[in-house]
């Protein structure tokens, strides 16, 4: 039997996220990745776990000549991350999604694109994870969340059933939000804070 060839894809950003995400596609076994893309000129030629940091976004051009049509973007910044992911889908880029394979995932959930999801996070039934979403080590997403494009929920947080996260929110690390409230964009909720009432856009919530 022949075997199936392995989509060649890059991996937008050489630092902390993109050591995650190059594990998680390292588990999952689905793809080739070829290198980073990276502008920080300290990191170029190098490499991470063998795997090499080429130059900036003026390299798309040469891996698209070498037939390497697909990518994600691994920048732990909501807004730049959507940005770049905005980029490379008007240069006719696909964007492939990150999915831990000990992550814990309904089959009724659905998945945008450009997605990193983590190991041991549990997203339940009938959840929406939109576009360019982050969901981070251990996070419990509970049924029929939302979870708009470029947000970020981050390690051990637990969202209860049936609410919104805005876009381009992010979720400190071990809050906890209660059942059915909405979060609007552009804001932050702060580690281990307790979300019992709807958030307004644009506001930082602690405690």
């Amino acid at each position: 039997m022949k075997k199936q060839k392995k989509e060649k894809i890059f991996i937008w950003g050489a630092g902390g996220q993109g050591k995650v995400v190059l594990d998680i596609l390292r588990n999952t076994k689905n793809f080739d990745i070829v290198g980073f893309i990276d502008s920080n000129k300290k990191l170029q030629n190098k490499n991470i776990d063998g795997v090499k940091i080429f130059g900036d976004k003026n390299y798309l051009n040469i891996l698209w000549t070498k037939g390497v049509k697909a990518g994600i973007v691994a920048v732990g910044d909501n807004e730049k991350r959507c940005q770049i992911a905005d980029y490379l889908k008007n240069r006719k880029f696909k964007l492939i999604n990150a999915i831990h394979p000990q992550a814990a995932i309904a089959t009724n959930v659905s998945f945008g694109n450009n997605i990193i999801i983590n190991a041991g996070a549990i997203i339940s039934t009938y959840s929406v994870i939109e576009d360019n979403v982050i969901i981070n080590t251990g996070a419990i997403i509970e049924h029929e969340n939302i979870i708009k494009n470029g947000a970020h929920i981050a390690s051990g947080v637990q969202l209860a059933g049936g609410l919104e996260v805005g876009e381009k929110t992010l979720v400190g690390i071990g809050a906890t939000v209660i059942q059915y409230v909405k979060i609007g964009k552009n804001s932050v909720i702060g580690a281990g804070a307790v979300v019992l009432n709807d958030i307004q856009d644009n506001v930082v919530a602690v405690g």
